[in-house]
């Protein structure tokens, strides 16, 4: 989580905690929450297609920097 967020912080405002992450592009917002076992990833944007955008930013990053960890993104 600390690797996705410096890396987003180079280009974008980052909200860090240990706890949770927001993240704002010029698309929309992303908050990420740190639960038990879990990562809660919620996504808002002004319109459908910014933010498909933004999910597909934020899973391909996941995918990215999180497949040793075998994290996956499923959205809902």
């Amino acid at each position: 989580m600390a690797k996705l967020s410096r890396h987003f912080s180079h280009k974008i405002d980052v909200q860090y905690t240990e706890k949770a992450t927001v993240m704002t592009f010029s698309i929309g917002v992303c908050k990420i929450f740190i639960e038990k076992n879990l990562l809660r990833i919620e996504c808002a944007s002004p319109s459908v297609d910014e933010l498909k955008e933004l999910m597909d930013v934020i899973k391909s990053h996941f995918d990215r920097f999180a497949s040793k960890e075998g994290v996956t993104v499923t959205w809902s």
